[in-house]
């Protein structure tokens, strides 16, 4: 192999190696920040569910309180439908960090498809080598003069002198 080869081998390694650890800090940053939203969600539905019970326990300590003041307290509309808000924001997160993570396992999935077909490929130049090598040994012998063979054939020699 030419050491130019060799050179520009190296440099595009390192070009895929760059870009392998720029897709991934990438992918793993976005995750990071993902994960940091669901938790801020969390933080926040769990807010709401504390004021949400903090309200039911206000009307239920009223003397004068019915089921039907519950239902129809605006202050516990709004917390709930912000509940279910917040849960369907959490839900799209939840979503959107699968998508994610499957999207990287597919990606290291064919990192290593390329990594196994290059190791795979760099195999074969060995083998067709010591292939070579192999045919030529074995001609060798048959091109050379029958006084420089093997031991066989100097027998039949000394036989003949």
């Amino acid at each position: 192999m030419k050491r130019e080869d060799l050179w520009s081998q190296i440099r595009q390694g390192l070009k895929e190696g760059i870009q392998y650890t720029v897709n991934k800090t990438e992918e793993l940053t976005r995750i990071g920040r993902l994960k940091l939203e669901i938790a801020s969600q969390k933080r926040k539905i769990a807010r709401q569910l504390g004021e949400l019970g903090g309200r039911v326990y206000q009307l239920l300590g009223a003397e004068d309180v019915q089921t039907n003041d519950l239902a129809g307290d605006e202050r516990i509309d709004e917390l709930v439908g912000g509940l279910k808000e917040l849960e369907a924001e959490l839900d799209r997160l939840g979503q959107e960090l699968t998508k994610v993570q499957e999207a990287g396992a597919a990606e290291e999935e064919v990192v290593a498809e390329v990594v196994q077909e290059t190791a795979e490929a760099e195999e074969q130049p060995d083998e067709e080598v010591s292939i070579r090598v192999t045919e030529e040994t074995i001609e060798q012998p048959q091109e050379e003069s029958p006084d420089s063979g093997d031991g066989d054939q100097q027998s039949e020699t000394e036989k003949q002198e």
